[in-house]
């Protein structure tokens, strides 16, 4: 190839496959910015309970930042252009006030897009990047019109760098476990058709697929090896093993069964006797302890009769003429038999 230089025009000859020979116009055309993609950073908000495992994913709902290390200096009039691989999704950045990009020097870009908001929730998919170098502007005459016109043309770009996958988060809110590690858990959460598949441990072994379109609330999802942790993929991007640390409350404790026993009525009627009978027992035994105590209020029928303490008369002793003593005692009479009754 003879040496070219920027702006030559010349004719190329090109061979297909079937044969034919096609004759086409070339225009030799600047070369292409040399452009590096020096860092990124794109952090889900602070309630996001899942973790991705792959700096590739980006989160749509997350603000997402990212460096640009140009070699020639960055013109204020440079453009950034984010779109998706497929082409049918992009966003443009300017050094604008609010045009996302900001200049740290000459030759470093820090770009901020908001995924969202440029591309709408239904974007997913690679995304890609490069660096937009107008030419300078060779006469303060010419109309903007005029440049608008042909920037497409005249507009130098850098090559297309990767800049990582958009996916999209379900929310998940709340993993009720039962204490039983063999039975199964309930998800609970929003836009859940996002999950391809759940399991309980990294190794994702025995995953749970998700049904396509599932517009449901709520999962049942295997038990977890760790309290309240999750392993899923999401469909956006189903190589990567994400962990999902989500709150977990306390299963309510198991009610307490009371065993109530019935008693039959001969039962409950023996029951009620054996009362009677120990109740009368023991009136029995309060009686016969009153009966053991000493009644203070009565004399003692043992006690001396004052009757019988009264000292027997003693027989008198009279002194005869004689000057003898003589035993006046009076015999008693002799006690009369009773009257016998005549027999006829």
């Amino acid at each position: 190839m003879p040496p070219t230089k920027v702006g030559d025009h010349l004719t190329a000859n090109i061979a297909l496959h079937d044969g034919r020979n096609l004759t086409i116009p070339v225009t030799v055309s600047a070369p292409r910015a040399s452009v590096t993609l020096l860092s990124k950073n794109s952090q889900p908000a602070d309630s996001s309970v899942i973790t991705l495992s792959s700096s590739d994913d980006l989160p749509l709902s997350a603000p997402l930042t990212f460096t640009l290390k140009t070699a020639p200096p960055f013109p204020r009039s440079g453009r950034v252009e984010v779109e998706t691989v497929d082409g049918t999704l992009r966003s443009v950045l300017t050094l604008a006030p609010s045009g996302g990009l900001v200049l740290q020097d000459p030759h470093t870009v820090v770009a901020t897009l908001d995924p969202l908001r440029a591309f709408g929730p239904s974007a997913f998919g690679a995304l890609h990047v490069r660096a937009i170098f107008p030419p300078r502007k060779r006469g303060e005459a010419q109309a903007s019109s005029d440049l608008d016109d042909t920037a497409s043309e005249d507009d130098s770009s850098s090559n297309w760098l990767p800049l990582g996958t958009l996916v999209r988060l379900p929310q998940l809110t709340t993993l009720q476990c039962p204490s039983e590690p063999a039975a199964s858990c309930t998800l609970s959460g929003s836009s859940l058709y996002l999950i391809d598949a759940i399991a309980p441990t990294p190794a994702f072994e025995n995953p749970s697929r998700v049904p396509d379109g599932y517009t449901g609330a709520t999962l049942s999802v295997p038990h977890p090896a760790a309290a309240g942790t999750l392993f899923l993929k999401l469909r956006d991007d189903p190589k990567p093993v994400n962990a999902a640390s989500i709150p977990s409350p306390a299963p309510a404790p198991r009610p307490t069964t009371t065993a109530r026993v019935r008693h039959s009525a001969s039962a409950s009627s023996a029951s009620s006797d054996t009362k009677s009978d120990k109740s009368d027992s023991t009136k029995y035994d309060s009686t016969k302890s009153d009966t053991t105590k000493p009644d203070t209020t009565k004399p003692d029928s043992t006690a001396t009769n004052p009757s019988d303490t009264t000292p027997q008369s003693t027989p008198e002793t009279h002194t005869h003429k004689d000057g003898g003593p003589q035993d006046d005692t009076t015999p008693a009479p002799p006690a009369e038999s009773p009257a016998a009754t005549p027999k006829n």
